[in-house]
């Protein structure tokens, strides 16, 4: 479907400004999260899977002079949008916007090239909503060919050894997206979004190490206790983000146990970790522990 009206809209306080359609799926707040919240290193091959008109790439390109970012879109009219914004941006060789899918990509990537990908996944599975009656917006919500696995089976793919992926999604879909990571990725560390101080976080920024980096065994060889009531995310998503470092979690409070992670409200295990001496951490405290960036 031809793209008849734009808007250009200005982010990161006026120093960008990007080009896109006036309906269906827009950039928003989870592309200027996502990007502000990834820190690449220096000189880092990006990919941008799914990257719509650059928004994310634009971003990233913006806050880091070093980088180069490649980004990949099934939809032709969104890319020749992003090769425009590029060419405003002044960005140059640094962004190479090209057509592909997860499903069938452009030809020129080549698997275990890339040190960071980053994405916005569509966040409904296909049995789960409505189709909405913009086309593209359908496209960028909701799982239809490619679900979650596939996304994350192809990001890993494409990785470098030790590379890193950065993904931002639904709160309400963690427990699943930890699952599917699990597989391929290690050392994932979990960055809820609230939109107001005491209500639940609606967005999730998911970061991951694929599996043969070291830092994916950050926590090797500790036992981990859990105990109380967790505001970032719940009991067995905390027991999946420590075991993908490679700890153990365990269900009773010893002298051998490394330390308790504690929520609200504790119960016996709390005192029973005091009475032991067993370091005690709080959320707030483990998510700095794991930030490695």
């Amino acid at each position: 479907m031809e793209i008849k009206k734009f808007t250009i809209d200005n982010f990161l306080e006026g120093k960008l400004q990007i080009k896109q359609p006036a309906r269906g799926y827009r950039i928003g707040i989870d592309t200027v999260l996502l990007a502000s919240a990834t820190k690449p290193k220096a000189d880092a091959k990006v990919l941008d899977l799914g990257c719509g008109v650059g928004g994310i790439s634009l971003c990233l390109l913006t806050n880091h002079l070093s980088i180069s970012v490649v980004g990949m879109d099934l939809d032709r009219d969104l890319i020749k949008i992003a090769k425009e914004n590029n060419l405003t941006g002044g960005f140059g060789k640094r962004f190479k916007p090209l057509t592909g899918s997860v499903l069938d990509p452009h030809k020129s990537l080549v698997p275990n090239t890339f040190d960071l990908i980053i994405t916005n996944p569509p966040y409904l599975e296909s049995n789960s909503s409505n189709p909405s009656p913009e086309k593209r917006k359908n496209s960028a919500n909701v799982e239809t060919e490619v679900d979650l696995g596939t996304w994350l089976n192809f990001s890993a793919k494409f990785l470098k050894p030790g590379g890193n992926i950065s993904l931002i999604h639904r709160a309400d879909r963690l427990d699943h997206i930890l699952t599917l990571m699990r597989t391929s990725f290690g050392g994932l560390s979990v960055y809820p979004l609230w939109p107001k101080t005491g209500r639940p976080a609606k967005r999730v920024i998911v970061s991951g190490i694929t599996k043969d980096s070291e830092k994916s065994h950050l926590l090797r060889g500790e036992s981990w206790v859990i105990t109380g009531t967790l505001q970032s995310f719940s009991r067995d998503s905390a027991k999946k983000v420590l075991e993908s470092f490679g700890a153990t979690v365990v269900s009773n409070v010893s002298g051998k146990t490394t330390c308790v992670l504690v929520g609200e409200t504790p119960g016996s295990k709390y005192r029973r970790a005091r009475e032991l001496g067993v370091p005690i951490v709080t959320e707030d405290e483990l998510l700095a522990r794991l930030d490695f960036d």
